[in-house]
C-alpha cells in the first residue's frame, strides 16, 4: 500500500516577512542611517571647524607677520651710548634725544585695562639687517586742480604733488618709504592706521629738490598752502579738491598737520622725511613734537615754539568717558570731519555741537548738523585689521627692573642674601614685562 506524503503547513515556503521582522529591519536601517548621519554630521562639523580656525590663523600670521615688519622697521631706536633718556620721554620737560630718528609714543591708559592701549611711531621701510624687505608704502593721493598747469614749462601738472609721488599723474595713489603708524583696539576691533610722510621726487637736473609741501614747479616753486591759503579746500571755492566738503584724509593717506604761520594764524602742512630729523630744530616740524603727530591737538597751534600737544584717545562724552585710541577712517573720510584741513581740533568742527560721543556702532558721531551726521565716511573699514578681538596690551621690556622681596616671606623683617625677588625661584631675575 502506498503511503499519502502531507507538508506541514507550519513548513510551507513563505512568500514575505512577518510584522515583527519588518520591525526590526526597519529599526536596524533607521540605526544605521542614524549612525552614517551622526558620523556625517560630525566630519562636517569638524571641517568646519577645522576651516574657521584656518582663517583665523591665516588672519593671525598675517597680522603677526605686519606687526613684526613695522617694529622692525621703526625708526626710533634705543641708543647703547651714554647720556640717552630711554626709549620713551616719559614726563613733560624729557627731549628726544637728537641722534633719534622719528619718534614712538605708548599709551597704557588704565594698566588693568588690556583693551585701552596705544602704540604710535614712524617706520622706514629701507633695507636692513633687522628686515631686507624695502617694499614701499603706498597711499590715496588725490590730484590738486591748483596744480593741474603748473609744470615748469605751464603745459601740465606739477610733479611735486602726492599724487605724483610714485612716478605716475592721474592714478589717485601716492608712494613713500616713510610712515606714521599705530595700532589701537576699538570695540573689539583692532586697527592699524598708516600715515605716509611724504617722501617728493626729485627735482628737476640742475635744479633744488622739491620740498614736502605741494608746489608748482616754476622758479618760484609756490607753495599750494599757506598764511594766503591755510585751509582743505579752500572755502567757498573749490579750487583745491575735487569737491566741495570733501575732508582731507578722504583724499589723502599722509601725514599733516597745522603750523603756525607767524603772524597769529595756522595753515595746512604736509610732513616730510625732514620731520623725522630732531637735530634741526622746529624748522623742519619734527614729528619728535607731540603737536606734528597724526591725533594729538596742540596747546597753542599759533605759537610756533609750543611742542605741546593733547593725544585724542577718549570721546569725552561721559561719564563715563568712551576709549576710542585714534580716529578711524569711517570717522577721518566724513565730509565733515575737518581736521587737520580746517579746524584745529576735531572734537568741534565747524558748526556742530561738540563733544563727540560714540553711537551703536562704534564711531564718533555729532560731526556736525548736517543729515549726514551719523552716516559713516566712505573710506570706512580700510584701517580695519583684525574683528572680535578681545585684547590688545602694549608691554615694554624693563631690563634694569627688579621685584625685590625684602622679608624674604620668612617675617622677621630683614632681606635675604642677594635680595632674592618675589617668584622665589632662588635666583635673583633681572628684568619684567
Amino acid at each position: 500500500m502506498r503511503k499519502r506524503l502531507h507538508k506541514s503547513k507550519s513548513k510551507a515556503a513563505r512568500s514575505g516577512f512577518t510584522l515583527v521582522e519588518m520591525l526590526v529591519a526597519t529599526a536596524l536601517v533607521l540605526l544605521i542611517m542614524l549612525l552614517f548621519a551622526s558620523i556625517y554630521g560630525a566630519a562636517v562639523g569638524t571641517i568646519t571647524e577645522q576651516r574657521g580656525l584656518a582663517n583665523v590663523d591665516s588672519k593671525a600670521r598675517t597680522i603677526d607677520s605686519l606687526i613684526r615688519r613695522d617694529l622692525e622697521k621703526m625708526t626710533f631706536r634705543q641708543l647703547t651710548t651714554g647720556g640717552t633718556k630711554g626709549i620713551v620721554p616719559l614726563a613733560p620737560g624729557d627731549e628726544v634725544d637728537p641722534r633719534q630718528v622719528g619718534f614712538i609714543y605708548i599709551s597704557e591708559n588704565d594698566p588693568n585695562d588690556p583693551t585701552d592701549d596705544v602704540i604710535h611711531f614712524t617706520i622706514y621701510v629701507g633695507s636692513s639687517h633687522r628686515n631686507p624687505d624695502n617694499t614701499p608704502l603706498t597711499g590715496k593721493a588725490t590730484s590738486i586742480p591748483l596744480l593741474a598747469t603748473a609744470n615748469s614749462s605751464g603745459t601740465g601738472p606739477s610733479r611735486n604733488q602726492p599724487d605724483f609721488d610714485d612716478g605716475v599723474s592721474g592714478n589717485a595713489s601716492g608712494m613713500s618709504p616713510y610712515a606714521e603708524v599705530v595700532y589701537f583696539l576699538r570695540a573689539g576691533n583692532l586697527y592699524r592706521r598708516e600715515l605716509l610722510i611724504r617722501n617728493p621726487l626729485d627735482g628737476p637736473l640742475n635744479a633744488s629738490e622739491f620740498p614736502s609741501q605741494p608746489s608748482a614747479e616754476g622758479a618760484q616753486r609756490t607753495e599750494v598752502w599757506g598764511p594766503s591759503n591755510p585751509s582743505y579746500p579752500s572755502v567757498p571755492t573749490t579750487n583745491y579738491a575735487p569737491g566741495s566738503g570733501n575732508s582731507f584724509y578722504n583724499d589723502f593717506d599722509y601725514a599733516a598737520t597745522r603750523v603756525a604761520d607767524g603772524v597769529g594764524g595756522n595753515y595746512l602742512r604736509f610732513l616730510g622725511p625732514e620731520s623725522l630729523n630732531n637735530s634741526a630744530g622746529l624748522s623742519v616740524y619734527p614729528l619728535a613734537a607731540p603737536r606734528y603727530r597724526f591725533g594729538f591737538i596742540p596747546v597753542a597751534v599759533n605759537a610756533p615754539g609750543n611742542m605741546l600737544a593733547t593725544p585724542v584717545e577718549f570721546d569725552l562724552a561721559g561719564p563715563p568717558v568712551n576709549f576710542i585710541g585714534r580716529f578711524v577712517q569711517a570717522e577721518t573720510s566724513h565730509i565733515d570731519f575737518q581736521y587737520p584741513s580746517q579746524a584745529i581740533d576735531p572734537r568741534s568742527p565747524g558748526p556742530g555741537p561738540g563733544p563727540f560721543e560714540l553711537n551703536g556702532a562704534s564711531l564718533l558721531d555729532k560731526f556736525a548738523t548736517s543729515s549726514t551726521t551719523s552716516v559713516p565716511g566712505p573710506r570706512q573699514g580700510a584701517d580695519l585689521l583684525l574683528q572680535e578681538v578681545s585684547q590688545f596690551d602694549i608691554e615694554v621690556w624693563d631690563t634694569a627692573y627688579v621685584e625685590y622681596d625684602i622679608d624674604n616671606a620668612d617675617g622677621d623683617g630683614n632681606p635675604a642674601t642677594g635680595f632674592e625677588d618675589l617668584n622665589g625661584n632662588g635666583v635673583r631675575d633681572v628684568g619684567m614685562w
